[in-house]
């Protein structure tokens, strides 16, 4: 097979209707086909590097897969052309960040043989994401996982406190890519420098072999909030009592993307779970959340609650304990009027022949609570 029958043949793959790649790709490779050394001679000469960085784009598309390129030209076009991350992602509170037809770099560092990438980021008072690329020059394994250890520098904790982690989410696959999420449960800036160190990045695959590569890939990113930041959105509702058990909204905060909500519960020691015994119940409390009637996805944020004694002025309650979740879910609709909230005890229990744990769910109706939207906000 000559040059122009194979490069024929490449660009009639890349109209296949199986084909996934972007019209505007198509072109330029089309193009750059056009540009090719003898696209135009019938003169048979030896292969070249293009021909075959043509030759394996053309397989690896035949199969419907992502090609490797090793075209500079080609890999340059292919690479403006990535898809977003956070659009992979299918997060709505991302969605606007993403650039038509290009993937930004915001930061680059390289060190031990890895280069670490930031290609987005999102603030707006309460969240915090930016997506992330590991490479490295000789390829990182397809079925390897790569986690790098992310951690936020002491001095934003310090100035801060109540910021929480939500994942890290370790890559695999083809392109070793993820989004890290931080949460601001208390005060949070206006403006400031994003502070992260990064000193190991973990790899493991399918056999459970694992690898901590040691080196410095942190990074400083400033950033700016977006939108205006509100706590008094909502009208906070009286507390619901029942049973010597206390439940109440404590707190709504609603940004420009997102609404962390904190509710808080207070009640006897009797219903604390026994830690010490294997058997006794272990209780667990999540939430159903309506906006105008309509269920309102959310996520609890691990380790951002609180539990101890109840306290005035300082001095315990005897026999009186509390504790508070935080959930965060998507920004509230513009127009909205009434929230209600249900929560659902969620009881595990422990079989004293078997061992074996099950688990009864409750919907705690006579906690439900709902909220009307502040006139000054409507």
């Amino acid at each position: 097979m000559n040059t122009n029958e194979l490069d024929d043949r490449f660009v009639r793959a890349l109209s296949h209707d199986q084909n996934q790649m972007p019209p505007e790709l198509k072109e330029e490779v089309e193009a750059l086909l056009l540009r090719l050394p003898e696209r135009n001679t019938i003169k048979p000469r030896k292969w070249t590097t293009m021909r075959i960085a043509a030759a394996s784009l053309f397989l690896v598309l035949m199969l419907g897969g992502t090609a490797v390129l090793s075209s500079p030209a080609l890999a340059e076009a292919v690479k403006q052309k990535w898809q977003s991350i956070f659009e992979q992602s299918g997060d709505p509170a991302l969605i606007p960040e993403i650039k038509e037809n290009e993937m930004d770099v915001l930061t680059e560092v390289a060190d031990a043989g890895y280069t670490l990438r930031i290609h987005e980021a999102m603030y707006d008072g309460i969240r915090l994401s930016f997506s992330y690329s590991l490479s490295h020059a000789e390829g990182i394994p397809y079925d390897s996982w790569v986690e790098p250890k992310f951690v936020l520098d002491e001095s934003l904790d310090q100035n801060y406190p109540g910021i929480v982690m939500a994942d890290s989410s370790d890559a695999r696959g083809e392109q070793k890519t993820g989004i890290v999420k931080y949460f601001f449960t208390r005060q949070a800036p206006d403006k400031f420098m994003l502070k992260v160190d990064l000193r190991s990045i973990l790899i493991h695959d399918l056999s459970d072999r694992e690898e901590t590569i040691e080196g410095n890939w942190s990074f400083e990113l400033p950033l700016a909030k977006s939108g205006e930041v509100s706590d008094s959105i909502v009208k906070i509702p009286n507390p619901i009592q029942h049973d010597d058990v206390m439940f109440k909204i404590n707190r709504i905060k609603s940004a420009e993307r997102s609404t962390a909500w904190t509710f808080r519960w207070e009640y006897p020691e009797e219903l604390r779970p026994n830690a010490f015994d294997d058997y006794a119940p272990r209780y667990n409390i999540k939430y159903q959340i309506k906006v105008d009637g309509q269920p309102f996805e959310h996520f609890a944020l691990s380790g951002a609650g609180s539990t101890g004694r109840l306290k005035i002025n300082d001095k315990p309650i005897p026999g009186r304990f509390y504790n508070e979740h935080t959930l965060v879910t998507e920004e509230l609709p513009p127009a909205f009027k009434k929230i209600e909230v249900t929560p659902v005890l969620h009881t595990r229990t422990k079989d004293k022949e078997t061992g074996l744990w099950s688990e009864k769910v409750e919907t705690l109706s006579v906690f439900s609570i709902t909220a009307d939207r502040l006139e000054s906000e409507q």
